[in-house]
């Protein structure tokens, strides 16, 4: 058992391929192909901005394969791994049959997702498969426990660096009223990161996702766990340069949203630590070391 909390330090992280070095040289087409089937996840979000960075047409479809990518992360987090995490009945993903407006209705309820605190509180005391999500999440977690402080959001000028910031995709959602109002009773943490995903589905099911954004041959997509940023150049249809940064990257940086999440979780709590990582999802393997907890 852990009898303390584990830091950023005690985790043992898998580093990303370095596919920078690997694309210099290559054709732009080979670029294009390669990206997405190295990193499984997002594929869509990385094909869009790779196509981008390199000026290279995107499908006529591209806006709902997208969509589609974001939603299935969520689906797969919201009704399968985190439930399963808490000891509750998983929700089964759409089949070819359903739709991701039939998913929500199983997963909220048919009166949709609270808008108003008020809303919020009494459907946390619901049967809803998302109300006893969140509220087991309640649970596990007091106010200020497992919770980020005073991070800007992940924007286009900022999201090259590896500065603290917030680059979740609860960001996406913080200005909704029960965001703001768990940001208040609760603060930025497990509750808040997933009220955020659960909007998200509904945004992305409304193409309210934010639109890329090009800047400087720098593309800033959305994804399922924030934005993801490329930057690219080419010469004669030849990579000549080639860097992207993730979400994880921003979730796994020094001072960033983990690193002060688990800085606030005590240590009686420290048994929920993989929990938090869950929550948090970083998409590549992020595994407490063995050992760690009992130095």
């Amino acid at each position: 058992m852990l009898d303390r909390t584990p830091q950023l330090s005690d985790l043992d992280i898998a580093p990303a391929p370095p596919i920078g070095d690997y694309l210099i040289g290559r054709s732009v087409a080979d670029a294009v192909a390669i990206v997405p089937r190295i990193f499984n996840l997002c594929r869509m979000t990385q094909e869009v901005a790779v196509k981008l960075a390199f000026d290279v047409e995107l499908p006529q479809d591209w806006q709902a394969q997208l969509q589609a990518d974001i939603l299935r992360e969520h689906q797969f987090r919201l009704g399968i791994l985190l439930p399963g995490r808490l000891g509750l009945q998983p929700l089964a993903m759409p089949n070819g049959e359903g739709t991701a407006t039939d998913w929500l209705a199983s997963f909220v309820g048919t009166s949709g997702f609270p808008d108003t605190a008020e809303a919020f509180e009494r459907f946390l005391t619901g049967l809803s498969p998302a109300s006893l999500l969140l509220h087991a999440v309640d649970r596990c977690f007091a106010a200020g426990e497992a919770c980020y402080h005073d991070l800007v959001p992940t924007s286009i000028e900022t999201a090259e660096t590896l500065a603290p910031q917030d680059n979740t995709v609860a960001a996406r959602s913080a200005h909704h009223p029960v965001m703001q109002h768990i940001a208040i009773t609760r603060g930025h943490g497990p509750l808040w990161q997933i009220v955020g995903r659960i909007l998200d589905v509904e945004n992305t099911e409304n193409e309210l996702l934010p639109a890329p954004v090009c800047s400087h041959r720098s593309v800033c997509v959305p994804a399922a766990r924030g934005l993801f940023v490329v930057r690219a150049s080419q010469s004669a249809g030849r990579v000549t340069g080639f860097t992207r940064v993730t979400p994880t990257d921003h979730l796994l940086a020094q001072g960033g949203v983990l690193e002060q999440a688990l800085a606030n979780l005590p240590d009686h709590k420290a048994h929920r630590a993989s929990l938090v990582i869950d929550i948090f999802d970083p998409c590549q393997p992020v595994a407490i070391k063995e050992g760690a907890s009992h130095a």
